[in-house]
C-alpha cells in the first residue's frame, strides 16, 4: 500500500526517512515529512517504523521531530515494543530521555514478553540509560515472562556492582508479575492500513494544547541532558 503525498509516494519517502533517522539527519527528515507526511507510519521490514529507528541509534534530534510530527506516537513493533522499548534496549541515553519528557510513553508498559523498558536498559547494560528510567519513576519489582526483575536480567548478564546497586529492589518492595490488566496488554498486529487522506485534517486547539506540552516537555529534558553531559 502506497500513500501519496504531493508528488512523493510512502514508498519512496519511508525508506529515506528510516536512513535519515539512523544518522540524526534532522534536515532530511524533516524534508521526507514534508513531502509526505504518513512517511512517519512506514515500517521497514522489522516492523520498525522511523521513530523506532530514531530511538535505537539515539538520535536525538531526529526523536524530537518525529514526537512533534506524529499524531499517535505509541505505535508498536510485532513483539510489542513501544519506540521506548527500543531506545532502552540499544542503551540510547538520549533518545529514551526525549521520549520519557514526551508523556507519550507508559513508562512500565510491557511488550510481548512482559519486558518493560526498565527490563531492557537493564540488559543493555548502559549506567546512563537505566539512571534515566529509574529517575523518572519506572517501577523496579515488576516481572518479565521469565519471572524476572530488571535486577535479575543484569545480575545474569553478569554487569558490574554500581548497575546493580541502581536496579536493586528495596526490603519493603515486593516483585510483581505485572501491573497491567490483562485488557492492556499489547494488541495484536493490526489489519493492512488503509489508503488516507492525501493531507492530514488540520489540527484543533486540543492537539495544538498537546503539541506544545510536548514541545515543553522535551526543551527541558535536552537542558537537563545537556547539563548532564557537562558534568
Amino acid at each position: 500500500m502506497q500513500f501519496v503525498g504531493g508528488n512523493f509516494t510512502l514508498k519512496k519517502n519511508g525508506p529515506e526517512l528510516v536512513e535519515a533517522c539512523k544518522v540524526d539527519d534532522v534536515e532530511t527528515a524533516r524534508g521526507c515529512l514534508e513531502r509526505c507526511p504518513y512517511s512517519i507510519h512506514f515500517k521497514d521490514a522489522e516492523g520498525l517504523t522511523p521513530l523506532h529507528v530514531a530511538a535505537a541509534h539515539d538520535s536525538k534530534k531526529c526523536v524530537v521531530a518525529l514526537v512533534d510530527s506524529a499524531p499517535a506516537v505509541p505505535a508498536r513493533t510485532p513483539c510489542g515494543d513501544t519506540a521506548l522499548h527500543t531506545a532502552a534496549r540499544s542503551g540510547a541515553p538520549q533518545a529514551s530521555a526525549m521520549l520519557i519528557a514526551s508523556h507519550d510513553f507508559a513508562l512500565d508498559a510491557p511488550n510481548t514478553w512482559d519486558e518493560t523498558p526498565l527490563h531492557l536498559a537493564a540488559s543493555s547494560g548502559s549506567l546512563e540509560t537505566v539512571k534515566y528510567f529509574i529517575g523518572a519513576g519506572a517501577d523496579k519489582t515488576l516481572r518479565d515472562h521469565m519471572r524476572r526483575t530488571p535486577y535479575n536480567v543484569a545480575e545474569d548478564l553478569g554487569y558490574d556492582d554500581e548497575l546493580l546497586s541502581l536496579l536493586a529492589v528495596d526490603d519493603d518492595e515486593e516483585p510483581v508479575t505485572s501491573r497491567v490488566e490483562p485488557s492492556a496488554a499489547p494488541a495484536p498486529p493490526p489489519p493492512p492500513e488503509r489508503a488516507v487522506p492525501t493531507k492530514p485534517p488540520p489540527a484543533g486547539a486540543a492537539a495544538n494544547v498537546v503539541r506544545d506540552r510536548r514541545k515543553t516537555n522535551i526543551a527541558a529534558a535536552r537542558k537537563e541532558l545537556e547539563e548532564a553531559l557537562a558534568l
